[in-house]
């Protein structure tokens, strides 16, 4: 779906060529079958709104579809630089203390969610591709106005291969445009994770970069053997015993530094991870906001008519049942996607502070003083993801879409009640 540059200004121009075609080849097909729907929604307009529901639904899609791979192909450069930062930025585990976490579980986590979320939507819309072939019925996956006898040799074939290529590109932009939005926020978190762990062990960095204090870390550790683990005290990381005797500093390398030099130093890397993830999380809201704007509007009519089609059916086909199934629940689970993740990132950037009281902070020097409120300043504003600037992503988000798309379609029936009388 074009979301990440296909050729860097040092390809040649050959590669160059290519990558534009394939651009161009990856916005026709959704545009050209959505303004084709369009056609035949006109056509029919007028008449019964079940007459026309159809195409509209497409329309719906096909469109959203087209203004998605426009909108990663023009901002497939900000896509990248924004993971090169986080590639620069982000750490691998958490600072050296009594314990620690690492980025491998939020990976894992990211990975298995987007591999699911990309198989279940590419498979729902292939499925209604494959209808035509699985009912043994010489008719297009979408049936729509063509200018033409869509039904002659070779024009069939050349059309249901066209019909086909846009349902996969229509399973993987809807697929890939929302893992990258929660694959990213799970990362984020995961970094708040190995922040949080971090701040609550930041005396004891200070004591393990200090090399004088390895006996009493040890000590503490055999103590900690004996807890359980606090439930959800990380989104998605669990907690380990660092391994001391394996990552012993010199004394020498700090001969010059005093304790409190030490527990500064290690406060003002928690205060630059923290800035970095702030900045992540800015970047992903600036290049997300008009895409969210566009999903929930698209979302809340693309709801509205499935409905609508699903209750006013007449076909018995059990394949369109279920095809119309899938469309529902891929749509609802789309939305939860958006709103529930950016409900996790709001809630994960308030935690923050609830970190630094698990450590004694307050009766260190004052320099650690001021480093923490920084901390703690940034941490009472949330991280919140909007939806064009006016909405944040939330669950009250999910709430209201789903609200307004049952009042569309309590408005879409009882128009249709008064046609039938």
């Amino acid at each position: 779906m074009a979301q990440w540059p296909l050729a860097t200004p040092d390809s040649s121009r050959m590669v160059k060529v290519l990558a534009k075609s394939y651009e161009v080849f990856m916005i026709f097909l959704p545009l050209h079958l959505a303004l084709l729907h369009m056609k035949s929604a006109y056509d029919l307009w007028g008449e019964s709104i079940d007459n026309i529901s159809d195409f509209i639904t497409s329309t719906i899609i096909l469109s959203f579809c087209c203004f998605a791979t426009v909108f990663f192909i023009l901002s497939s450069r900000k896509l990248e630089e924004l993971v090169a930062f986080m590639d620069m930025h982000f750490r691998l585990r958490s600072a050296r203390g009594l314990t620690y976490i690492s980025i491998d579980e939020s990976y894992s986590k990211a990975k298995r969610y987007a591999y699911f979320w990309v198989f279940a939507c590419v498979f729902g819309t292939v499925l209604w591709a494959l209808y035509p072939l699985l009912v043994h019925e010489r008719v297009l996956p979408l049936r729509c106005w063509y200018p033409f006898d869509d039904k002659q040799p070779i024009i069939y074939e050349i059309l249901y291969a066209l019909q086909f290529f846009a349902q996969v590109q229509i399973g993987l932009v809807y697929a890939n445009g929302s893992a990258v939005y929660f694959v990213l926020i799970i990362l984020i978190c995961g970094q708040y994770d190995i922040l949080f762990c971090s701040l609550k062990n930041v005396i004891s960095t200070a004591d393990y970069l200090d090399g004088t204090k390895t006996h009493e870390l040890r000590i503490l550790q055999e103590k900690l053997t004996n807890t359980e683990d606090e439930i959800n005290q990380y989104y998605c990381s669990s907690e380990k015993l660092e391994k001391l005797e394996l990552a012993q500093v010199p004394r020498k390398n700090f001969q010059h530094i005093d304790c409190n030099a030490t527990l500064k130093i290690a406060m003002k890397e928690c205060v630059k991870h923290h800035h970095a993830i702030l900045n992540v999380c800015l970047a992903m809201e600036n290049f997300f906001n008009p895409y969210c704007l566009i999903k929930s509007l698209q979302i809340t009519f693309q709801l509205c008519f499935l409905l609508f089609i699903s209750v006013n059916q007449s076909t018995t086909s059990i394949l369109r049942n279920i095809n119309l199934i899938q469309y529902v629940s891929l749509t609802s689970m789309e939305l939860l996607i958006f709103t529930y993740f950016g409900e996790v990132l709001r809630i994960q950037s308030l935690r923050i502070g609830e970190s630094l009281m698990r450590s004694s902070w307050v009766e260190r020097s004052v320099a650690m003083k001021k480093d923490a409120l920084i901390i703690l300043q940034n941490a009472s504003r949330p991280v919140t993801l909007t939806s064009g600037k006016f909405y944040p992503m939330d669950i009250q988000r999910f709430k209201s879409v789903i609200t307004s798309a049952f009042s569309f379609f309590t408005l879409l029936q009882n128009m249709q009640a008064k046609n039938n009388i």
